[in-house]
């Protein structure tokens, strides 16, 4: 019985290894900031499986769980001149793991090298701490977003696309624009081999 249960465990471990070398291969660059931060950045998702590779949205547009599909739009509009790119339609990431369950089954998220990302240190999350964006019952909401353009712009500037290890820390929400990712499932076994086997603290 023990012979079996070793055997188990030693076949689970040596499966987290296969995964390691895809992770090696691909994401060093995201591992190195894991290692910096001590921390990883999770993703709540529907997936099942243990290990799954994911396609980034590319040009895809993200459907919002909250924020009104007007103030999605206008906010990626506003992103797209600061940074090159839909902020809003990136993957959307946090280093608060109990907070990934709560959009589905937690995983450890691995974008693949070259990402880009973007990050506030003021907004943990846009839509809870940027109130306007809660707002209901607007007749003219072309007016209404011209009005209040510079709200919108002053919370697009307090992010930033420098600093990753710091956003790991800081517990907010951080987007990343990616070509392809990876989601390994969250257990408290998976995270102690995966720290072993990265050669985290």
């Amino acid at each position: 019985m023990r012979l079996d249960k070793y055997l188990i465990e030693a076949r689970k471990r040596a499966d987290i290894s296969e995964y390691v070398k895809i992770l090696n291969s691909n994401c060093s660059e995201i591992i190195q900031v894991y290692k910096e931060a001590n921390k990883f950045f999770y993703r709540g998702t529907f997936e099942r499986g243990i290990f799954v590779e994911k396609a980034g949205r590319g040009t895809k547009v993200r459907i919002p769980r909250n924020t009104p599909p007007e103030f999605h739009r206008y906010l990626n509009k506003i992103f797209k001149e600061k940074f090159g790119w839909k902020v809003r339609d990136g993957i959307s990431t946090t280093s608060q793991k109990g907070l990934a369950f709560s959009y589905g089954n937690g995983y450890i998220f691995f974008p693949t090298n070259r990402y880009k990302f973007a990050w506030s240190p003021k907004y943990s999350d846009l839509w809870i701490k940027l109130h306007i964006l809660r707002t209901t019952g607007i007749p003219n909401m072309k007016e209404f977003l011209e009005a209040k353009k510079t709200t919108f712009t002053r919370a697009v500037n307090t992010y930033r696309d420098t600093g990753l290890a710091e956003a790991i820390k800081s517990g907010n929400e951080v987007m990343f624009k990616i070509n392809k990712y990876y989601l390994l499932m969250v257990s408290q076994k998976i995270e102690e081999d995966l720290r072993e086997a990265l050669g985290m603290r």
